[in-house]
């Protein structure tokens, strides 16, 4: 199993990590070629001897799995088809970046209110000068 951490964008919203094992990404890259063409290379699961050891192995996989999500999603139409969509869940991603940015925006608002509760309070506290 890989964890692939996957952007959509530079904001931090839309960055999040998926776990998912080789034989899925194998899956997702044989849909795709039956629908597009010109598709990135799907990095290979080496079967040849090596003299790395697994761990060294298994983080380069991990980093070209995250390579070729990430060239999957810059293109405009392969980042829309509803196969890649279900492969990174994106519906419930999306729904959740949804939530915790309006989470964001409501907590920017109150902090902004509560700074705003003393300059009130104070204004309301001075006389003023009509009611000499």
């Amino acid at each position: 199993t890989y964890v692939v951490k996957v952007s959509s964008s530079a904001d931090g919203y839309n960055s999040y990590s998926v776990r998912r094992r080789f034989r899925q990404f194998d899956q997702l890259h044989s849909q795709l070629k039956s629908n597009f063409r010109g598709l990135p290379d799907l990095p290979g699961k080496s079967l040849m001897p090596s003299t790395k050891d697994e761990a060294t192995k298994a983080e380069d996989r991990r980093e070209g799995l995250t390579s070729y999500l990430r060239m999957l999603l810059a293109d405009p139409v392969l980042s829309k088809c509803d196969e890649l969509a279900l492969f990174l869940e994106l519906s419930s991603a999306l729904e959740l970046f949804s939530k915790l940015h309006q989470k964001d925006v409501n907590h920017h608002l109150l902090t902004n209110a509560k700074d705003e509760v003393p300059a009130c309070t104070a204004s309301l506290a001075s006389p003023s000068l009509g009611s000499r």
